[in-house]
């Protein structure tokens, strides 16, 4: 893989507890001509993604669910989870990508969650 590929850096959001969420990779040469490469490198990688209350803590979370797609050169790669009730209020969060025979590449680094109450409750909650 070409050194002069950018890879996604971290997101930050503030996200609903207990809401779906959902992030996403996407590599398209038009933005980086050293993404085609890798997009090549990617194809048929497996890809995952944790949750964690801290970058150093054992327990997950949560596990990212991929859908991963290549449509006209351009890699999307989306992760979701779909219940946030055991998040804590302050999380971090990554996705890497195993390439067939290599290691792990890391997506968004440095991402951290932020869960935020809810007030609605069904009528009787």
């Amino acid at each position: 893989m070409s050194d002069e590929c950018e890879l996604p850096r971290g997101i930050h959001p503030d996200h609903p507890r207990g809401d779906r969420f959902w992030a996403s990779v996407v590599l398209d040469p038009a933005d980086d001509p050293g993404n085609a490469e890798l997009i090549d490198l990617l194809d048929g990688a497996e890809w995952a993604g944790q949750v964690r209350s801290a970058v150093d803590s054992t327990e997950v979370l949560a596990e990212f669910e991929f859908t991963v797609d290549v449509v006209d050169g351009v890699l999307t790669a989306v992760g979701i989870i779909l219940d946030t009730d055991d998040f804590e209020t302050s999380n971090v969060f990554d996705f890497q990508a195993t390439p067939t025979g290599g290691g792990p590449i890391t997506f968004l680094a440095g991402s951290t969650i932020t869960v935020i109450g809810d007030v609605t409750r069904a009528t009787g909650s």
